[in-house]
């Protein structure tokens, strides 16, 4: 199974950056071209609780879980984690999380530059408070 890198809802609102990093992963076969051929049986609704929606690819001596006949039940529990297009979708792969960002590249990587300056902030905070705490115990500044 290949690591996926970057993953993205095609739409209007893909911005330069994006759209060169997934040439760049396409060109290197970094970026699968489904969810399926990406994760494999991990791809099908309830298989990691046992209740696969689909017949999953199996060791032949495995023990096969009971997948229902009617395909309707597969496609409505796809339905359920359909991406729409206005929606961006970035991945750090295998040891990363997943996050999904309503509106434009732009504003989804504003949330993580926010958070990177919120964080800065408490650690100064945070250093400000140690040094007090020391003056206090030593009685001195």
């Amino acid at each position: 199974m290949r690591e996926v890198v970057l993953a993205a809802a095609t739409g209007s609102n893909v911005d330069r950056d994006i759209a060169g990093d997934l040439a760049a992963a396409r060109e290197m076969g970094m970026l699968a071209a489904s969810p399926e051929e990406a994760w494999g049986n991990a791809a099908i609704p309830g298989f990691g609780i046992g209740m696969p929606t689909i017949e999953p690819e199996l060791d032949p001596e495995a023990g096969r879980p009971d997948v229902p006949t009617d395909p309707s039940v597969h496609e409505a529990a796809l339905a359920k984690y359909d991406i729409p297009d206005e929606e961006l979708v970035l991945s750090r792969g295998l040891r990363g999380g997943l996050a999904i960002y309503a509106g434009t590249p732009a504003e989804a990587t504003q949330h993580h530059d926010s958070a990177f300056l919120v964080g800065l902030v408490g650690a100064v905070m945070a250093a400000v408070c140690a040094f007090g705490f020391g003056a206090m115990l030593t009685g001195t500044l």
